[in-house]
C-alpha cells in the first residue's frame, strides 16, 4: 500500500520540538457520477427543451420513443413539425404564454403522438427554466401518460350516472 508521509515541525507540553509525522493514505478516485446530460438523455419520461424561438434543442429517451423520432432530427424542429395539428397548436400555445409570462401551465392533451400509435391522454407541463438572475430562458414540456386515470375516472363518471338513474322514475 502506498501512502503520502509529512514530517511536520511540532512542540510538546513542555515546549520542546518534535516531529509530528501525517500519513495520509492515496488520493482515491471519485465514483463515477452521472452527469446531468446523462440523465436527461436517459430519462423514460418525455421531456423536451425548446429554445426562446420555440425550437427543439434536447429530447430524452422518453421522447424519442413516444414520437418515433431521433433527437438528432427533432432538433430544430418546432412542436408543429413534431407533433399532429390537434396536439401540437395547444402545446405550443402553451409555451408561448410560460415565454409570457414565466408561469408554469399544464393542461391535458388526447390522441396519438405518432399516426401508428395509440390514442393517450398525457398531462403536459410547460415550465420556465430561468438564469440565476430569474429570466426565463426557454420553455421545457414534459408529458405524463394519463390515459388508465382518465379512463378509470370516465368509468367512473359513468358508474355515477347509471346509479343515480336506477330507481329514478322515468318522465
Amino acid at each position: 500500500m502506498h501512502a503520502s508521509v509529512r514530517a511536520c515541525p511540532s512542540a510538546d507540553r513542555t515546549g520542546r520540538a518534535q516531529r509530528l509525522l501525517v500519513v495520509t493514505p492515496p488520493e482515491q478516485s471519485p465514483p463515477d457520477l452521472v452527469t446531468a446530460d446523462e440523465v436527461f438523455a436517459r430519462c423514460r419520461l418525455p421531456v423536451l427543451l425548446y429554445d426562446s424561438e420555440l425550437r427543439a434543442v434536447r429530447a430524452s429517451a422518453g421522447a424519442v420513443r413516444e414520437l418515433g423520432l431521433s433527437e438528432e432530427r427533432m432538433r430544430g424542429r418546432r412542436v408543429t413539425d413534431i407533433l399532429p395539428p390537434h396536439l401540437c397548436h395547444r402545446v405550443e400555445d402553451g409555451m408561448g404564454r410560460v415565454l409570457a409570462t414565466g408561469a408554469a401551465e399544464q393542461f391535458h392533451v388526447r390522441g396519438r403522438t405518432r399516426p401508428d400509435g395509440p390514442e393517450k391522454v398525457w398531462s403536459v407541463t410547460a415550465y420556465p427554466p430561468t438564469t440565476p438572475a430569474g429570466q426565463v430562458r426557454h420553455p421545457e414540456v414534459s408529458a405524463l401518460d394519463v390515459t388508465e386515470q382518465h379512463l378509470a375516472r370516465e368509468r367512473l363518471a359513468l358508474l355515477n350516472d347509471v346509479s343515480a338513474r336506477v330507481g329514478t322514475p322515468w318522465t
